[in-house]
């Protein structure tokens, strides 16, 4: 629930979090479900975005392309920097 609260902080600490725990279906969907919320919600800050893309990646590298891809077309620099970065180390 923490993913999907309204402050972009403390999703993004919500996401630090949940990329510690264990690779759960339930904690991928709700990583992916708040990285979608979140490209629709934070037009000023990217926090969030990021601390989520780094959780999904962490957590299962494969589930992560969806959210890698829609990040790529962000109108955030940042966050298209951080997709293809992580893109580039996916195994």
């Amino acid at each position: 629930a923490a993913v999907r609260h309204k402050d972009a902080v403390v999703r993004a600490s919500a996401a630090g979090l949940l990329a510690e725990q264990p690779v759960t279906a339930e904690n991928v969907a709700a990583l992916q479900k708040a990285f979608d919320a979140a490209l629709l919600s934070d037009r000023d800050t990217n926090d969030a975005q990021l601390a989520i893309l780094d959780a999904l990646f962490k957590l299962d590298k494969k589930q992560s392309v969806p959210a890698l891809v829609l990040a790529v077309n962000s109108r955030d620099y940042l966050v298209r920097k951080k997709a293809i970065e992580l893109m580039e180390h996916h195994d």
